[in-house]
This record gives C-alpha cells, sequence and structure tokens, in this order.
C-alpha cells in the first residue's frame, strides 16, 4: 500500500557493459531479485526486492520479459531507475521517510490521515472495481460462447436474459471503475497538500492486473519521494 520512490543512477563505461542484475517480469514492472558481484549498480540503494517501474522514462508495466530486455539493451551511457521500495507500515508509527527524510518532521496526526484515507477508501474502492472487472471477465467469455456464436434475435425487445446482465455489469463496471480514480486523486490531492510544506511528494502507485489478452490498471496505494 505505501512505498519509497527514489531515482538511482549509474553510467556504463562502455556501451556493451552489462548490467549484471537479475530480475523477474511481473504486470507492474520489473522486481530485482539480485545484484551481481561487480554489477553496476552493487553500491547503489538498489536491492532485491525493489520494483523498478520505469528505465529512463519508459516504463516498465505491462511489458514482457522479451521486452524488458530489449529496454535494457539500448541502454549505452547513463541510467535512470525509478524504483518503489515497499513500506511495513503501521498506523501508529511515522514512516521514516516522512520523520526524517524531508525538510521537517511529519507529524503523527498528519500520517494517520493519509493512512486512514488509503486504508479506507482507496482501497476497498480498487478492490471492488477488481472484483467487479473479475466478475464481468467470466460473464464476458459466457456471453460470447453462448450469445455470440449461436446467434439469435438482434433489436430492441429483443435481447436475451445475458445482454440484459452484460448491459447492467458494464454500466456498473464503468461507476466502480470512475470512483475509483476519483478516490484515487481526491487522497492523491489531500497528501500532497498535508505533505508538501516538509518537502515531501506523493505519487499513485498502480497496479496492473491482466486476464487473457486483457489489462487494467487500478490504484494500490500511494508513494512517498523527498523533493530535492
Amino acid at each position: 500500500m505505501f512505498s519509497e520512490i527514489s531515482f538511482i543512477t549509474a553510467t556504463k563505461p562502455t556501451p556493451t557493459s552489462k548490467l549484471g542484475i537479475t530480475y523477474n517480469v511481473t504486470p507492474s514492472g520489473v522486481i530485482m531479485s539480485g545484484i551481481n558481484e561487480g554489477s553496476l549498480f552493487e553500491n547503489t540503494k538498489l536491492k532485491a526486492g525493489h520494483l523498478i517501474v520505469s528505465v529512463n522514462g519508459t516504463s516498465m508495466a505491462s511489458l514482457t520479459r522479451p521486452q524488458v530486455g530489449a529496454v535494457f539493451g539500448t541502454l549505452t551511457k547513463d541510467i535512470c531507475l525509478e524504483v518503489w521500495t515497499p513500506l511495513n507500515c503501521s498506523r501508529d508509527q511515522v514512516p521514516a521517510i516522512l520523520s526524517e527524510g524531508g525538510q521537517t518532521p511529519v507529524p503523527l496526526i498528519k500520517w494517520q490521515q493519509i493512512y486512514d484515507q488509503v486504508v479506507n477508501n482507496m482501497i476497498p474502492a480498487s478492490n471492488a472495481y477488481k472484483e467487479l472487472r473479475q466478475e464481468f471477465q467470466g460473464h464476458m467469455k459466457h456471453f460470447v460462447k453462448n450469445q455470440m456464436i449461436k446467434g439469435g434475435l438482434i433489436g430492441f425487445g429483443t435481447e436475451s436474459q445475458g445482454e440484459k446482465d452484460m448491459f447492467l455489469l458494464t454500466n456498473q463496471l464503468g461507476s466502480v471503475a470512475n470512483n475509483a480514480t476519483l478516490v484515487s486523486n481526491n487522497i492523491l490531492g489531500m497528501s500532497n497538500a498535508s505533505l508538501n510544506s516538509h518537502g515531501i511528494a506523493t505519487m499513485i502507485g498502480f497496479e496492473t492486473m491482466n486476464a487473457g489478452k486483457s489489462k487494467w490498471i487500478i490504484p494500490g496505494g500511494i508513494g512517498f519521494m523527498i523533493i530535492e
């Protein structure tokens, strides 16, 4: 739900130098699994378990492993990784990035307001969208198999129950998706307004979900970044 955002840089001594890292590819980005001895990132803050969401401004979300390899293959000199590090947070303790990383410490009450908004509003709204989207996918498979393949009458007043269900689910899905976006944007605005004076900025963390050939993105928390 909560992450620390950092930008890690490195420079390749030659265009063909190896990065010296191992990783796993996920819908949300590239998760580091190891850093080899002598790697360009050996003495940086990059660690196993960190999520790389972009490389030199190129988003790594939803990419296949060959596509990720192609992005890394284009790097010839300067490298900048946007890295999200998961935070193990509790409501009763301000994370170190907020208490020590900014210009002034963030009070506990401000942290609790942000924590409550994410836990009680953003995550439930996103989960509601995720659950309805999965239900929609199941109904769509059934509808395609039984209605569109077998055929039937078309026109006002001839709708099958399957068609009516799909129309209803489509409208519900749009409404729930809009609500998840609205809630996350409101929380983003609130948290930035609250933390700006402390030298901290926030960004929405997104979760990319795969369902066959389709993909969708839902808010999954927020990340904190020190304003230099």
